[in-house]
């Protein structure tokens, strides 16, 4: 968390008052509603078996819109790098205002990767069990295919299969999205210089 703080601070201290009318507390206001945006979005694929589509749709169209934005947000925030005595104490003043609710959309998104988790988890348990045949000698677990390569040998030199269900396996759109997630996060924390209005018109 003291790492999220820090980055509260980064955005801002590259911002102050600029004659467009953007000052620190309107950046991170639009942080603050943009990382909100991409929390609320993940918090609409369902728990249940109707994930895929919700799951694909946040990878494949919003999360680009999203980094579009984030984008946008760092390049308003990376035009100002030295602020002065009074601009500092705006920077300060702001990143207190707003540290709360950052702090609880990156908590947010945080619990939304612990439930996909969850989900990915659950696929991999129900596809283990209709796998699993003790009767005809057929084993099946949740686990990683790697870690278990010694015990599927000994399985087989016991007449039996074992067979492992890893979760890296299952549900490509779900992992998809995690792996989305956290290159937003990644781009937050990273910025870009190069970073252009995806409101202006050419």
């Amino acid at each position: 968390m003291r790492r999220h703080v820090c980055l509260i601070i980064m955005f801002v201290a590259c911002a102050s008052l600029s004659g467009c009318g953007d000052n620190a507390k309107l950046i991170l206001r639009d942080l603050v509603t943009c990382t909100n945006e991409i929390a609320d979005t993940i918090a609409r694929i369902p728990d249940n078996d109707n994930y895929d589509e919700p799951a694909e749709d946040f990878v494949k169209l919003k999360a680009p819109k999203f980094k579009k934005r984030l984008e946008y947000i760092v390049k308003r925030a990376d035009m100002y790098k030295n602020p002065d005595k009074d601009q500092k104490k705006e920077i300060l003043e702001a990143a207190n205002y707003w540290k709360p609710e950052f702090m609880a959309t990156l908590e947010r998104g945080k619990n939304e990767m612990e439930r996909i988790d969850k989900i990915i988890y659950r696929l991999a348990k129900e596809e283990a069990d209709k796998l699993h045949n003790p009767g005809a000698n057929r084993y099946a677990e949740v686990g990683s295919k790697k870690g278990n390569a010694l015990r599927v040998a000994l399985y087989a030199e016991q007449g039996k299969t074992l067979i492992i269900v890893d979760p890296a396996d299952i549900a490509p759109n779900l992992h998809e999205v995690k792996k989305t997630y956290g290159e937003l996060l990644e781009y937050l924390f990273k910025g870009n210089s190069e970073s252009q209005n995806p409101n202006k018109k050419n």
